[in-house]
C-alpha cells in the first residue's frame, strides 16, 4: 500500500519509544551536574545529585511546565492591553489564597522566581514546589487574558470553511498581536484567514474566524490546492514535503514574521497564479457555536437548576484522540459540558457541539426541548472566566481531560486545582495527593453566598 507522503505526519518519536522517565517526570538536566534520573522501581538512584528525591523532582518538572506556559501567557497579552480583560477573582476564593500565601501582584517577579526554583531547585518540597507553581499561575491569570469582546457566534469548520475560492490564509499561531494585524489587514484586502493546525481552536475564538481543523485538515487543504499561505510556527516541517514536490503554497514562520500586511499580499500574489480547484464537492462543513460571552452566567444558572444538572464539567481536549468518548461519558453523568483545546474538531466533526448560544438554549427551556450536549468554551485559557463565573455561582466544578498536549493547559489545570475543582484524568494528576487534599479541604464546607458576578460574566 503506497504511503500519501503530503497527508502523513512527519516521522515523530512514537509515543511508546519516548523517554519513560522524562514522562514520569524523573530525569533533570537543569544543572551542570547533571544528567540525573531516579528509578521508579526502586532499584537504581532515589535521589538526583542535588538531593532531589522522586516527589520533589516530579513537582520540579511540573513546576518548569507551567513555567513555560506562564511565559507564552505574558508573551501572548504583550502589545494587547487593549483586547486585554482583568479578572476579578471571588471573595471566598481570595481569603484562601491569601491564608495559603498564594496571591502575588507582581507575575514578573513569580516567573524569575519560579524560573531560578526550576534550575536550581536544591532543598525544595515536593509539595513548596507545587506551591510556587501556583503562585505564579495565579500571578500570571490576575494580570487578565486576551478576551474576545464580540467574537462570539456561529463558527464554520473543516474544509467548507474555505469555501468560496479565493486568496486564503492559513494561521496557527501563538503571536496574537501578529494574528490580529494580519485579521486587520486580511477583512481590508478581502482575503479569507482561516484559522488551521494545533492552536487553531484558540486563534478561531479569539478572532473569530472560521476553524479548518488540526494538522491533518491543514495537510488536506494543502494538498488540494485550496491554501495560498500557511503561517505556522513549524512552518519548515510542514511544508518541505510540499515544496520537494513543487507546490506553489508559501510556508511562513509564526516566529519570524512581523509584517501582517506583506503575509496578506503574499497571499494574493499566490493566488494570481494558483491552479483553479474543480471537484464535484464543496467539502464537509460543521457548525458550532464560540465564545463566552456576557449573560452566559444567568442562562447557565437557569439551564443548571431547571434541568437539575450534577454539575458543570470543563473538558480540556487537548487530543482529539478519546476526546469525544470522554464527553459522551460526562453527559451520560448529568454534567453540563463546555468544551475547549486543540483536539475540538474531532467534537465539532462528531455533531456534539452546540450550533445555539447559552441564550437560546435557556429559552429552549420555556418550551420544554431539550438542551445541548456541549457547547464550546473557547482556548483553555477561558477556562479562568468559566472558573470564576462557576465559583460565584457556587457551582461544583469537575475538569476533565484526556491528556494535556502543552504547556498552556498545564496553567489552565493549576488554575481549577487551586480552585477546588476535581480532577478528571487518566493515569495520575499532575499534582500530588498532599496539593489536591489541601484544596479540598479549603473549599470544602465553603457556604454559598451571594457574590457579585465578576466583570464579563
Amino acid at each position: 500500500m503506497k504511503k500519501d507522503i503530503l497527508l502523513a505526519e512527519p516521522c515523530y518519536q512514537l509515543e511508546e519509544k519516548r523517554c519513560g522517565f522524562g514522562r514520569l517526570g524523573l530525569c533533570c538536566i537543569a544543572c551542570p551536574a547533571g544528567p540525573c534520573r531516579i528509578d521508579p522501581f526502586g532499584y537504581g538512584a532515589n535521589l538526583t545529585g542535588c538531593g532531589l528525591g522522586k516527589e520533589a523532582l516530579q513537582a520540579k518538572a511540573l513546576l518548569a511546565k507551567i513555567l513555560a506556559g506562564a511565559s507564552l501567557s505574558l508573551q501572548e497579552r504583550a502589545g494587547l492591553e487593549e483586547e486585554t480583560q482583568a479578572l476579578t477573582w471571588p471573595a471566598d476564593r481570595i481569603k484562601v489564597w491569601e491564608k495559603l500565601k498564594l496571591v502575588s501582584s507582581d507575575p514578573f517577579y513569580e516567573l524569575s522566581e519560579a524560573a531560578r526554583v526550576a534550575l536550581n531547585p536544591a532543598g525544595w518540597q515536593a509539595f513548596e514546589l507545587e506551591m510556587q507553581a501556583m503562585r505564579l499561575t495565579l500571578a500570571v491569570i490576575s494580570g487578565g487574558i486576551p478576551i474576545p469582546q464580540d467574537n462570539w457566534g456561529l463558527r464554520e469548520a473543516g474544509l467548507g470553511a474555505l469555501y468560496p475560492s479565493g486568496p486564503c490564509v492559513v494561521i496557527d499561531a501563538s503571536n496574537l498581536k501578529l494574528a490580529r494585524e494580519m485579521d486587520i489587514a486580511a477583512r481590508k484586502e478581502k482575503v479569507k484567514l482561516v484559522a488551521g493546525g494545533r492552536g487553531a481552536d484558540y486563534l478561531s475564538w479569539w478572532l473569530g474566524l472560521p476553524l479548518l481543523g488540526g494538522k491533518e485538515e491543514l495537510r488536506q487543504a494543502i494538498k488540494m490546492g485550496l491554501v495560498d499561505v500557511v503561517v505556522t510556527e513549524d512552518a519548515l516541517l510542514l511544508g518541505r514535503p510540499f515544496k520537494f514536490l513543487g507546490s506553489p503554497v508559501v510556508f511562513l514562520n509564526a516566529q519570524q514574521e512581523r509584517e501582517a500586511a506583506k503575509i496578506i499580499a503574499s497571499a494574493k500574489n499566490a493566488f494570481s497564479r494558483r491552479e483553479p480547484y474543480e471537484s464535484p464537492e464543496k467539502g464537509e462543513t460543521w457548525r458550532f457555536h464560540s465564545g463566552w460571552r456576557e449573560g452566559w452566567g444567568e442562562a447557565l444558572l437557569k439551564i443548571i437548576s431547571r434541568r437539575k444538572f450534577k454539575g458543570v464539567a470543563f473538558l480540556l481536549a487537548c487530543s482529539g484522540e478519546g476526546a469525544e468518548d470522554l464527553a459522551r461519558r460526562l453527559r451520560e453523568e448529568n454534567y453540563l459540558v463546555l468544551a475547549a483545546g486543540c483536539g475540538i474538531a474531532r467534537l465539532i466533526k462528531a455533531g456534539l457541539m452546540s450550533e445555539i448560544s447559552m441564550e437560546e438554549a435557556a429559552g429552549l427551556l420555556d418550551v420544554g426541548q431539550a438542551v445541548p450536549p456541549l457547547w464550546h468554551l473557547g482556548g483553555c485559557q477561558a477556562i479562568s472566566n468559566g472558573l470564576n463565573l462557576l465559583a460565584a455561582l457556587s457551582m461544583p466544578i469537575l475538569v476533565a481531560l484526556n491528556g494535556l498536549g502543552c504547556n498552556r493547559a498545564y496553567v489552565s489545570l493549576a488554575l481549577s486545582v487551586a480552585y477546588g475543582a476535581r480532577i478528571l484524568a487518566p493515569g495520575k494528576s499532575p499534582f500530588s495527593e498532599k496539593t489536591l487534599k489541601l484544596f479540598d479541604a479549603a473549599w470544602e464546607g465553603l457556604e454559598a453566598t451571594e457574590v457579585d458576578l465578576p466583570c464579563g460574566m
